[in-house]
């Protein structure tokens, strides 16, 4: 795998997405689907990164430091700057956080025009943290599911991955980029925090944690031909908002006792989401729910934050 990570990219507006139209996750709107002529060459070949590791079936036990952030969506350089301001990498991109765990909650795919290269970075940096005694947790979210689905209508570079048809075919179950896809999980445990891309209601998390992860991955490889239910449509742990969604015409009044039962049934203290956007990281039911979702994308421009989890107290990081 060619590095796609050079000093000039971490901080270069070369590097940015490409504004889209107006809208985004809230609706999930049609997508314009230019390219970016400014993209760069490098690793731009449609081939996933060789030696992916295996994330394991989600549940893992307490560590002492966690850094969690929300979507991406394709723009290297809001992500460069988190992962900059939050100690994660040096400015070559390369794992400097020593034994601390990061999760990225998903949606590193759509509305921008570096997906490929945050895709083979996180996969470098899965191995670089491991090397180090960390972790480095990239989650499936929504629009990494649609890709498996076929569902293109939010890809702004037709020329990622190969081009579109390509992309296609890499991303189908069993497809390289699906297996890519595949070691990583929908929803995991660290300690006592859960963290997933949508949310988890009771009658997911009594499907468990594991049991999730095993049938999302036996569908993403091509093991079975029907896409688990709670991967797919708006009630799922990738689409779910009762957590997340302010909206008074939206809002679900229960939403914090439903909480409650779901954590009892995962053994866990609170739950990290994303997918809608948030002015600022912030939370909800006793600071049981964490929303970090905060549209740090070009797309959307909102501002760049992390969660820093350590022990038993959050906080948010804020990139200046």
């Amino acid at each position: 795998m060619a590095l796609l990570l050079s000093g000039s990219c971490f901080g270069a507006a070369g590097c940015g997405a490409e504004p889209g139209d107006d809208g985004g996750d809230e609706g999930d709107s049609q997508a314009d689907t230019g390219s970016d002529e400014d993209a760069e060459e490098a690793g731009e070949t449609g081939e996933p990164p060789p030696g992916a590791i295996e994330d394991g079936r989600g549940v893992y036990p307490d560590v002492p430091h966690i850094i969690a952030f929300g979507d991406v969506h394709g723009d290297f350089v809001a992500m460069a700057e988190v992962l900059l301001g939050a100690g994660i990498v040096d400015d070559e991109g390369h794992w400097i956080a020593g034994e601390t765990w990061v999760v990225q909650v998903g949606d590193q795919l759509d509305r921008g025009y570096q997906e490929e290269e945050i895709m083979n970075l996180f996969e470098q940096l899965r191995v670089e943290a491991a090397e180090a005694g960390g972790r480095f947790l990239a989650l499936n979210g929504n629009h990494e599911i649609m890709q498996a689905e076929g569902r293109m209508d939010y890809v702004f570079d037709l020329e990622a991955f190969g081009g579109l048809e390509a992309r296609v075919e890499a991303f189908a179950p069993g497809g390289e980029w699906a297996l890519v896809l595949a070691k990583r999980n929908v929803i995991v445990k660290v300690g006592r925090t859960v963290f997933v891309h949508g949310g988890a209601l009771p009658e997911h998390a009594a499907l468990g944690i594991e049991n999730m992860n095993d049938a999302a991955k036996a569908w993403l490889v091509g093991d079975v031909p029907t896409q688990p239910a709670h991967i797919d449509g708006s009630g799922s742990i990738v689409w779910d908002r009762t957590y997340s969604d302010d909206d008074p015409d939206e809002i679900v009044d229960n939403r914090c006792e439903l909480l409650t039962a779901a954590l009892a049934a995962m053994d866990a203290d609170r739950i990290v989401v994303a997918h809608t956007i948030q002015p600022g990281i912030n939370a909800i039911c006793d600071d049981r729910a964490w929303r970090i979702d905060t549209g740090m994308a070009d797309y959307y421009g909102g501002p760049i934050e992390a969660l820093e989890i350590t022990g038993d107290v959050a906080s948010v990081i804020q990139m200046e």
